[in-house]
C-alpha cells in the first residue's frame, strides 16, 4: 500500500532557524520513519546533533548553504547547491548554514539497522494558486 501525504496540508511551526512541517513520524503514523521539511532563513544555521539514528538532508531549495559534517571526531566542510544533501550515520552531526532566503531540506529520519528506505520526494514547480501546488511525499509502509 502507498500512502501519498500533502506536504502543504502540514502545519508551519516557527523554529529559530525559520520554520518546519512535520510531515511523518513514528507517533501519529505508527512508523520507523520520520520525515520534516526544515525552512532555513537567510544567515541562519540548522543544527542536525547526533543521534542513535540514519539521516539524510537534502537542500531542495536555495544555494550556497554551508554544511559542515562532523564523523568520527573529524569536520568537513563543504557547500552545498541546490539538490544536494549530507547522509549521517548514527553518532554524525551536521550543520547547514543558509546564505540565500528560505532553504527548503526535507530531513528525513530512520530507526533500526538497515539505512535504505524505499522513501522518495518530490517537488514541482507550479503556480501558487494552482490545484497542483503542493509538494508530497510518497512511502510504502510495509518496507518500513
Amino acid at each position: 500500500m502507498i500512502t501519498v501525504i500533502d506536504v502543504g496540508s502540514k502545519s508551519r511551526t516557527s523554529t529559530p532557524e525559520g520554520h518546519v512541517r512535520r510531515v511523518l513520524g513514528t507517533g501519529e503514523n505508527g512508523t520507523r520513519v520520520e520525515v520534516a521539511i526544515q525552512e532555513v532563513d537567510a544567515g541562519k544555521t540548522f543544527h542536525m546533533k547526533a543521534s542513535d539514528r540514519t539521516r539524510v538532508a537534502y537542500l531542495l531549495e536555495g544555494k550556497d548553504a554551508a554544511v559542515t559534517h562532523t564523523a568520527g571526531g573529524r569536520t568537513t566542510r563543504h557547500e552545498a547547491q541546490r539538490r544536494t544533501g549530507v547522509y549521517l550515520e548514527p553518532g554524525e552531526e551536521a550543520t547547514i548554514t543558509a546564505s540565500s532566503a528560505t532553504q527548503w531540506l526535507p530531513v528525513i529520519t530512520r530507526s533500526g539497522i538497515a539505512a535504505v528506505s524505499p522513501m522518495s520526494a518530490t517537488r514541482a514547480r507550479v503556480p501558487a494558486g494552482s490545484p497542483d501546488a503542493s509538494a508530497s511525499m510518497a512511502m510504502k509502509p510495509s518496507a518500513c
